[in-house]
Protein backbone atom coordinates (compact mmCIF):
# COMPACT_ATOMS: atom_id res chain seq x y z
CA UNK A 1 0.00 0.00 0.00
CA UNK A 2 2.71 2.53 0.94
CA UNK A 3 4.67 1.71 -2.18
CA UNK A 4 1.61 2.37 -4.36
CA UNK A 5 1.05 5.74 -2.70
CA UNK A 6 4.72 6.64 -3.00
CA UNK A 7 4.95 5.49 -6.61
CA UNK A 8 2.06 7.66 -7.74
CA UNK A 9 3.97 10.72 -6.49
CA UNK A 10 7.20 9.82 -8.30
CA UNK A 11 8.18 9.92 -11.96
CA UNK A 12 9.45 6.79 -13.65
CA UNK A 13 12.99 8.18 -13.45
CA UNK A 14 12.68 8.92 -9.72
CA UNK A 15 11.27 5.42 -9.08
CA UNK A 16 14.20 3.92 -10.97
CA UNK A 17 16.70 5.93 -8.95
CA UNK A 18 14.95 5.00 -5.71
CA UNK A 19 15.01 1.33 -6.71
CA UNK A 20 18.73 1.59 -7.50
CA UNK A 21 19.31 3.00 -4.02
CA UNK A 22 17.10 0.35 -2.41
CA UNK A 23 18.88 -2.49 -4.24
CA UNK A 24 22.35 -1.40 -3.17
CA UNK A 25 21.95 0.06 0.31
CA UNK A 26 23.05 -1.88 3.36
CA UNK A 27 20.25 -1.20 5.83
CA UNK A 28 22.29 -2.51 8.75
CA UNK A 29 24.52 0.53 8.36
CA UNK A 30 21.47 2.63 9.18
CA UNK A 31 21.99 6.10 7.72
CA UNK A 32 25.77 5.76 7.42
CA UNK A 33 26.14 5.08 3.71
CA UNK A 34 29.14 3.94 1.78
CA UNK A 35 30.08 6.20 -1.13
CA UNK A 36 28.09 4.35 -3.81
CA UNK A 37 24.97 4.28 -1.62
CA UNK A 38 25.35 7.99 -0.97
CA UNK A 39 25.66 8.77 -4.68
CA UNK A 40 22.55 6.70 -5.44
CA UNK A 41 20.72 8.59 -2.68
CA UNK A 42 21.82 11.94 -4.12
CA UNK A 43 20.72 10.84 -7.60
CA UNK A 44 17.26 10.11 -6.19
CA UNK A 45 17.03 13.49 -4.43
CA UNK A 46 18.18 15.36 -7.54
CA UNK A 47 15.65 13.52 -9.72
CA UNK A 48 12.82 14.31 -7.29
CA UNK A 49 13.87 17.95 -7.43
CA UNK A 50 14.06 18.03 -11.23
CA UNK A 51 10.64 16.39 -11.46
CA UNK A 52 9.22 18.79 -8.86
CA UNK A 53 7.63 15.83 -7.09
CA UNK A 54 5.79 16.27 -3.82
CA UNK A 55 6.60 13.43 -1.42
CA UNK A 56 4.75 12.95 1.84
CA UNK A 57 7.53 12.68 4.41
CA UNK A 58 5.56 10.38 6.73
CA UNK A 59 4.66 7.97 3.93
CA UNK A 60 8.26 7.99 2.72
CA UNK A 61 9.53 7.30 6.22
CA UNK A 62 7.08 4.43 6.72
CA UNK A 63 8.06 2.99 3.34
CA UNK A 64 11.73 3.04 4.39
CA UNK A 65 10.83 1.13 7.56
CA UNK A 66 8.38 -1.37 6.08
CA UNK A 67 9.72 -2.01 2.60
CA UNK A 68 13.45 -1.28 2.80
CA UNK A 69 13.74 -2.44 6.44
CA UNK A 70 15.52 0.58 7.88
CA UNK A 71 15.23 1.17 11.61
CA UNK A 72 12.85 3.92 12.71
CA UNK A 73 15.78 6.17 13.58
CA UNK A 74 17.51 5.65 10.23
CA UNK A 75 14.24 6.20 8.35
CA UNK A 76 13.66 9.46 10.23
CA UNK A 77 17.20 10.60 9.39
CA UNK A 78 16.75 9.74 5.71
CA UNK A 79 13.38 11.48 5.51
CA UNK A 80 15.02 14.54 7.04
CA UNK A 81 17.92 14.30 4.58
CA UNK A 82 15.46 14.13 1.71
CA UNK A 83 13.66 17.22 2.96
CA UNK A 84 16.92 19.11 3.55
CA UNK A 85 18.33 18.11 0.18
CA UNK A 86 15.21 19.24 -1.63
CA UNK A 87 15.16 22.52 0.29
CA UNK A 88 18.78 23.18 -0.66
CA UNK A 89 18.18 22.40 -4.32
CA UNK A 90 15.03 24.54 -4.39
CA UNK A 91 16.91 27.46 -2.83
CA UNK A 92 19.73 27.06 -5.35
CA UNK A 93 17.27 26.97 -8.26
CA UNK A 94 15.53 30.12 -7.07
CA UNK A 95 18.65 32.18 -6.29
CA UNK A 96 20.93 34.00 -8.71
CA UNK A 97 24.50 33.41 -7.54
CA UNK A 98 26.12 35.15 -10.52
Amino acid sequence: MLLEVLEKDLSLQARQKLNTFKASVNTSMNANFNSSDELAWYDFIIQVHLDQCEIDSEIFQQWLIQDVKFSEMAAAILADRLSSGLSLLNHYSETDFA
